[in-house]
């Protein structure tokens, strides 16, 4: 995760690994998840625990971000679609050029 990454979450309210009010959780997971956790931690030099909340965070942030651009999409212009008896337009009218 970048720093900007990691400044962006923080403004929004998500905690980043090493913000004080950490939590301890415990985690139910299969072992050889687990294990593949463990390599991919030892892989970035990070402890386990640090590259599960880490994932998680990015994970939360990026479900947090689709749906910030859902709603801005949602609250623009409006897209004019319909015809005036307010029908779609069918096939033929939008890919068949005349």
């Amino acid at each position: 995760m970048t720093r900007k990454h990691e400044d962006t979450i923080s403004r929004l309210g998500f905690g980043v690994s090493g913000d004080k009010g950490v939590r301890n959780v415990t985690v139910t997971m299969d072992e050889s998840l687990l294990q593949r956790a463990r390599i991919a931690a030892a892989r970035d030099g990070e402890r386990p625990s640090k590259f599960i909340a880490e994932t998680v965070e990015q994970r939360v942030a990026r479900s947090f971000f689709q749906s910030q651009a859902l709603e801005r999409f949602l609250a623009g212009p409006p897209l004019h679609l319909l015809d005036e008896n307010g029908r779609a337009p069918t096939r033929d009218q939008i890919y068949d050029a005349e």
